[in-house]
């Protein structure tokens, strides 16, 4: 792989990657085709449109092992932390 670095231990470096000598990788999904493991994801849209409400159901669905709306189930069922910026609590 290419890498061109700037800076020194003590400074922000920069280092710079050609795409050409990134291998791709398999990606593992939590829901087939929707959400991968491991990797960021958004849900965003307009207000009123759904969005908490799903949110909320792939967060049940990620604790309890359960099924997913298109009825396949979740095979990587776990912990999950809910973190709300824009809501009160109540």
């Amino acid at each position: 792989m290419t890498e061109i670095n700037w800076g020194t231990p003590s400074d922000p470096q920069l280092t710079l990657t050609r795409l050409s000598d990134v291998l791709p990788e398999r990606v593992e999904w939590l829901w087939p085709g929707r959400l991968p493991v491991g990797k960021p994801v958004t849900l965003d849209g307009d207000p009123g449109l759904g969005k908490s409400t799903l949110a909320l159901k792939i967060a049940a669905t990620v604790s309890n092992g359960g099924s997913w709306p298109d009825g396949g189930r979740c095979e990587h069922h776990g912990d999950v932390l809910l973190l709300s910026a824009e809501d009160g609590l109540a």
